[in-house]
């Protein structure tokens, strides 16, 4: 019994060893690869240099990124799921995430809520549609949670907002 304990012993060692290894021959690699500190300023410059956009608030040399902001910004008054337009893209939520941040400074996320509020803000001081709606309108179903959204971007209430634009478009008649 007490041979196969010594064995196994020397098994395990030999095997942490192998990962040992493995691991040294992997960051050597790895340290190959790494760019020369001195030398990232002008990859970086070039590739600011190379940049284009839809718009130009925010440039992007990523078609998927543009693709994806265009899609939101055209189906912004749809139920938008960012889990589904990844798949669509082929890649997972997180690069998506990843790479949209990379390219405009926000999450999917935080640029769908912007666009959102964006509209609704247009919605509110043009037209006479109820909060519910407006909410509807902008691809939320729940009119409470878009108050709510609202009110945490804007500081203000929707409705509130709307009195206050209003009250400045009429006072400059």
């Amino acid at each position: 019994a007490m041979g196969n304990t010594s064995n196994k012993e020397e098994t395990t060692s030999a095997g942490e060893k192998a990962i040992e290894d493995e691991q040294k021959a992997f960051s050597a690699k790895r340290n190959k690869k790494r760019l020369d500190p001195k030398k990232i300023h002008e990859i970086r410059r070039n590739y600011v240099s190379q940049r284009f956009s839809i718009d130009s608030e925010s440039p992007s040399t990523d078609e998927v990124i543009l693709e994806v902001k265009n899609y939101i910004q055209t189906n912004i008054s749809n139920s938008i799921s960012i889990n589904a337009i990844a798949r669509s893209k082929g890649i997972s939520r997180r690069t998506l995430d990843r790479r949209f941040k990379n390219s405009t400074g926000v999450t999917v996320g935080g640029f769908l809520q912007k666009e959102r509020i964006s509209l609704a803000k247009d919605l509110l001081s043009q037209t006479d549609l109820p909060i519910c709606e407006v909410a509807w309108n902008v691809g939320l179903s729940d009119a409470s949670y878009f108050a709510s959204l609202f009110k945490k971007e804007m500081l203000v209430k929707p409705n509130e907002y709307r009195k206050t634009v209003r009250a400045k478009l009429f006072s400059n008649i």
